[in-house]
């Protein structure tokens, strides 16, 4: 499948879950590693704004949290002269109830980001930036609408040597960040049993409210984010899809 097109579906994935978790949630749920999958950090990088880098969200079991960036360079070799790479963004308790993932005694690390100019905003956009997010955990997916204003995040829980492999593989096919890691990631990712399954269900409930035509031609007719039109027409097989799996014609 092209890189474009994985992209697209994780995007219409993200956006599109919405499901209540089937019990009340808590602190724990959190646990693990956590990589963002929105566009909050690739928007920067692709104006050129910021180094390429990813967010970590990595939380213990007691909601003690490390937010941290995820850069493809040797620790040495990051423009300002940071010595890591995955430089601390801030430190937080996390604290989820049900729905609601409270952020608190948050301390934001003094060291480099990325660059002097752009610091200051990455640490606004990262997750322990906004006190309090309105949260839905779908098992290793983590969506975050704030409480207040309009930011949505979206992150999928990842074993960190997983990580770190996928992370070396692509430094060392020495193949740009900026322009190749998301579609590496979403490759990887979408062969992911936990991912997949995610995805039908998914696309089962999209079909279900008959929305599978408006979501296409949002993402492969209309100008995307990007500025940029695709203009990719709906195949036969997939209009014959689409029907089977009950979507108007």
């Amino acid at each position: 499948m092209p890189c474009r097109f994985v992209g697209l579906l994780v995007a219409i994935v993200v956006a599109s879950v919405a499901v209540p978790s089937a019990r009340a949630l808590d602190t724990s749920d959190l646990s693990g590693w956590w990589i963002a999958i929105d566009r909050a950090f690739p928007t920067p990088w692709e104006r050129g704004d910021i180094v390429a880098m990813e967010e970590l969200l990595i939380v213990s079991s007691d909601g003690h949290a490390e937010n941290r960036g995820m850069g493809f360079y040797a620790p040495d070799c990051m423009p300002g002269g940071a010595c890591t790479d995955a430089p601390l963004i801030a430190t937080a308790r996390l604290t989820l109830r049900g729905d609601l993932l409270t952020v608190s005694d948050r301390k934001e690390s003094r060291g480099r980001i990325n660059n002097e100019k752009a610091d200051p905003a990455i640490r606004r956009i990262a997750v322990t930036g906004t006190p309090a997010w309105a949260a839905t955990l779908d098992k290793n997916f983590l969506i975050l609408r704030a409480t207040t204003g309009n930011a949505t995040r979206a992150l999928a829980r990842i074993e960190p040597n997983r990580l770190r492999r996928l992370r070396a593989g692509l430094m060392i096919i020495e193949q740009s960040a900026a322009r190749h890691w998301r579609c590496f990631f979403a490759n990887a990712t979408a062969n992911d049993p936990a991912f997949a399954a995610l995805v039908d269900r998914t696309f089962a409930r999209i079909a279900s409210e008959r929305r599978l035509a408006e979501l296409y031609n949002k993402w492969f007719l209309r100008r995307l984010p990007t500025g940029e039109t695709l203009n990719l027409p709906i195949s036969p097989q997939l209009e014959e899809i689409f029907r089977m799996l009950g979507q108007p014609e």
